[in-house]
This record gives structure tokens, sequence and C-alpha cells, in this order.
């Protein structure tokens, strides 16, 4: 086993840890409150009664968001690295379906809400991992 997949393996326990195994802070909806445990499908939900640029801009700044978008950037290159997968759209795949995963899993067991927000941000950073890794792989084969 080499550095590289040492590095991956310590990446998919951390992540496993981190949405399975502790809260940082408590889980709070748009309005403050402690959420409940279940499952949203309705995307883009909370932004129905947005009226305002004050409550647009509360939504935008739940560090939620953002987290789960860079909690999901290493995945294709760890998941490259552990697997020995080239094929960047099967990576992709692999991450949207470990996203998918980990909310049923949080639904199933109450661990958390199952949110299908939550499935999009973390593809958003699986996407940006996944356009890193064709990057370098560009810049590689040009050299």
């Amino acid at each position: 086993m080499n550095t590289k997949q040492i590095i991956s393996i310590i990446y998919f326990l951390l992540l496993f840890y981190i949405v399975f195994g502790i809260r940082i802070y408590p889980k709070m909806n748009i309005d403050g409150f402690h959420t409940h445990y279940g499952f949203n499908l309705q995307l883009f939900e909370r932004y129905r009664n947005v009226h305002t640029l004050k409550q647009l801009m509360k939504i935008i700044s739940n560090i939620d968001w953002y987290f789960n978008v860079l909690m999901f950037v290493p995945f294709p290159y760890c998941f490259q690295q552990l697997f020995c997968v080239r094929n960047l759209y099967a990576i992709f795949a692999a991450g949207l379906i470990s996203s998918v995963c980990i909310e049923i899993i949080q639904y199933i067991f109450k661990i958390g809400m199952a949110d299908i927000h939550d499935i999009m941000t973390n593809t958003i950073g699986v996407a940006i991992g996944t356009g890193i890794l064709k990057l370098i792989a560009g810049i590689s084969k040009n050299m």
C-alpha cells in the first residue's frame, strides 16, 4: 500500500466520522429551530418564501452548504487512488451514489435530516474534484 492510498483511507475514515460520528454544532433549520429527523425531497424549497435580500443572505450564509461542498472535493482523487478507477464518469457516479447512500443511512438510523440539498452540495463538491482531476490529467498529458 502506497502513501496515496493511505491518505485516501484516512480521508474516507474522516468523512465517515464527520458524517456519522460527530455533530460539531446542532443542526438548525433556516428559522433557527432544531430540525427534526426525517427527510426533505423538495429541491430549493427553502427559497419559496424568500422575499428580501436579507432572507436570501441568511440561507446562502448557511455554513452547511459550503462544508458539504468542501467535504466532497477530495472524494474523486481518493476514490481514484484507493480503487484504481480512471474513468472520471465512474468516479463522479460513485460520488453521487455515496452521497445518496449517506442521506439514506442518516434517515434510516435517525442520525440527522436526509436532505436533497445535501445530495446536491455533495455532488457539486464531487464535480469540482472531478474537474480538478481532469485538469491535472490534461496538464500532465501535455508535459
